[in-house]
């Protein structure tokens, strides 16, 4: 079975974190139940990514948007199953192209959506393309969504072609690394953010204003990710505000060696989300096989991932943030006594055994 990842990667530079995002995971795991042939293709205007390539799989990066959409449609019809990604305009096309003469093949669209983006396209807002947009979540053979908020919200559309996938983290993944999983006892006092810094999505003005309101006294906040330029002068101006807090926030930066970003996880206890608003982050299954307590706003995938704040706290305000955060560090059995239950919870929702399995279900 021959199944074919077409991805846009919107002109970024293709860097070894993709591997563990969900579009290489996906296609990977299809891969694996099927016991099938993987090929991965690429569209990027960023001349790096042609030297790219992942573990043994064929892997087809072009820079000319015309021959990448040609090659979708001369390997359609030897193609068994497609899978696309997100419901954008050169997915749509993407659909469109792969069907041509070509119905009874299968196309499985992941859609990385939030609940807010599916409520505008089923409003007025985004008008012809919102048309455009219905028309290919109700045709593709599977469209996947991550939450059971926007599962939910679907079927009350009378679609039958709804499943859930929810982004998990490969268990596999501990082991190649030679990572150990610490008890809480062997952890520090570190509270971990992770975003690319600066950028009005991930909303880092909030983490700052939260952060000057804690009493952190022996407890260390690790913020990782790309800090955008225009914000180290906002970082600047907020330790000349709290000079106290140098010692006690540290901005790492981007860090790529994906171990050393799940040595982190495996070292703190509590992790923090601002974002205004997110599709399901792979931070979150990651940081919470890593057993931290989440502490996050009301993003896609929140109440999933705390199971309806029984395994972490979901904050619609910053003073929320702010009392929560106050309260654990000064009681961490609130935070270690959900160990085993984050344990249970991850095997019966987010494992990859789990997860393989449903899948086998839905194919």
């Amino acid at each position: 079975m021959k199944i074919v990842l077409y991805f846009d990667l919107f002109g970024s530079k293709y860097e070894n974190i993709y591997q563990y995002k969900d579009i290489y995971q996906f296609p990977k795991k299809l891969k694996n139940i099927l016991n099938g042939n993987l090929e991965l293709n690429f569209y990027s205007k960023n001349e790096e990514n042609k030297f790219f390539f992942i573990e043994n799989n064929k892997t087809n990066i072009s820079n000319n948007i015309f021959n990448f959409l040609m090659t979708l449609f001369l390997q359609r019809k030897k193609t068994d199953i497609c899978i696309l990604f997100h419901v954008r305009l050169i997915t749509f096309c993407l659909f469109i192209i792969y069907k041509l003469g070509n119905k009874n093949n299968k196309a499985f669209l992941k859609g990385d959506v939030n609940l807010k983006y599916l409520k505008d396209i089923y409003s007025n807002k985004f008008f012809f393309k919102g048309y455009l947009y219905r028309y290919l979540i109700r045709k593709t053979d599977i469209f996947f969504v991550e939450t059971k908020e926007c599962y939910e919200f679907l079927k009350e559309k009378k679609l039958n072609n709804i499943e859930i996938y929810s982004n998990n983290f490969d268990n596999n993944l501990l082991s190649e690394m030679n990572i150990v999983k610490k008890e809480y006892s062997q952890k520090k006092n570190i509270i971990l953010h992770v975003s690319r810094v600066g950028t009005y999505p991930k909303n880092t003005e909030l983490l700052l204003e939260i952060l000057e309101n804690i009493e952190l006294n022996n407890w260390e906040v690790y913020i990782l990710g790309k800090i955008e330029e225009n914000f180290k002068l906002k970082i600047s101006e907020f330790f000349d505000k709290n000079p106290h807090l140098i010692e006690n926030i540290k901005f790492l930066g981007q860090i790529t060696d994906k171990k050393k970003v799940y040595e982190y996880y495996n070292e703190s206890k509590i992790y923090l989300c601002t974002s205004r608003y997110e599709g399901f982050s792979i931070a979150f299954t990651e940081v919470l096989i890593f057993n931290n307590y989440i502490i996050t706003t009301n993003v896609s995938g929140a109440k999933d991932i705390t199971n309806n704040n029984e395994l972490g706290y979901i904050c619609k305000r910053e003073e929320d943030f702010i009392k929560k955060i106050n309260i654990l560090l000064k009681d961490e059995e609130q935070i270690s006594k959900l160990d085993k239950k984050r344990e249970e919870y991850i095997k019966k929702i987010f494992s990859t055994k789990h997860i393989e399995d449903k899948l086998k279900e839905i194919i």
